[in-house]
């Protein structure tokens, strides 16, 4: 599969068997209870940047992109997962191969336009969200009521820009920072917020609930390779009642239980296998390379 329309089908039914098979996910109805399942056995795949910065740089073009026949195998293999793009692109193929009425969208994060990826599908008349990168693995309910979501690792809230209130600063800084020319909080009114809750209120990210255009999401996709968070490894994981989450050398563990943060100093290699179990000649190569980067 190396053409853009082939790419770009969404049907990838070899693997949707496999991991319908592999996680016990049985059959049943195209219901809310039938894609609650999914979504819980979907978000056993880790969110991680590793294997990105890899395919990064051992690549190009299209070859990069991490399909799910690859993205799964790795997961089985290594234990490894994707990002907010190859995750995305994966339920959805997933989803559109059972029969659900699914489909990804772009998001705005704070000063960086189209550089976020999520799923929403359609039940009964009702759309609704799922978010792999921000661990929203059940379904949330996208009303035009402001709503506030409640799920194991942390609480989310959902609704049109005109009724999410924010602090000042936070709105200084969506706003633009250091002079940027992105009107992140100036998009029309017909954008949704997704904000998290603890241990406050901080805006995630603006999206519309329209279909992302199919060349428009993999240019995106394919652009975000080189975006500057590639030079950090970035891993994040939900824990029963929290989440782990490590970026570059910070390690942070929250949750109801509180917050620990800490600095990774020494043996980066093993502390990755160690809290979060990854094959370790993935870690070094990884590290290798971003630290290449870093100091080119």
């Amino acid at each position: 599969m190396d053409r853009l329309d082939d790419i770009l089908t969404y049907r990838h039914p070899d693997v949707t068997a496999e991991f319908l098979k592999d996680k016990g996910v049985k059959g049943r109805d195209l219901g809310l209870l039938y894609l609650k399942e999914i979504t819980k056995a979907f978000s056993s795949i880790l969110y991680e940047n590793i294997t990105k910065i890899i395919a990064a740089a051992e690549g190009d073009g299209i070859s990069r992109l991490r399909l799910p026949e690859v993205l799964y195998s790795d997961h089985i293999r290594f234990g490894t997962g994707g990002t907010c793009f190859s995750m995305t692109y994966f339920l959805v193929s997933i989803l559109c191969d059972l029969g659900f009425s699914a489909y990804p969208v772009l998001a705005d994060r704070p000063l960086v336009p189209n550089s976020h990826a999520a799923c929403i599908v359609l039940i009964g008349g009702r759309r609704y969200l799922i978010d792999p990168a921000f661990m929203i693995d059940e379904p949330l309910l996208i009303s035009e009521e402001r709503s506030v979501y409640h799920l194991a690792h942390n609480s989310f809230l959902i609704g049109r820009k005109r009724d999410v209130e924010i602090d000042g600063a936070q709105l200084e800084y969506l706003r633009g920072f250091r002079g940027s020319c992105i009107p992140y909080w100036e998009r029309e009114e017909g954008c949704y917020v997704v904000a998290t809750l603890r241990p406050r209120l901080k805006v995630r990210y603006l999206f519309s609930c329209e279909p992302a255009n199919d060349f428009k999401f993999l240019s995106c996709w394919l652009d975000s390779f080189d975006w500057p968070g590639m030079k950090n490894i970035s891993i994040a994981r939900p824990l029963k009642d929290g989440y782990m989450y490590i970026r570059g050398d910070l390690l942070r563990i929250e949750g109801g239980f509180g917050r620990r943060q800490e600095r990774i100093k020494d043996d980066w290699v093993s502390v990755i296998r160690s809290v979060i179990g990854l094959d370790r000649r993935l870690v070094e190569r990884c590290l290798e390379i971003t630290r290449r980067r870093r100091y080119a």
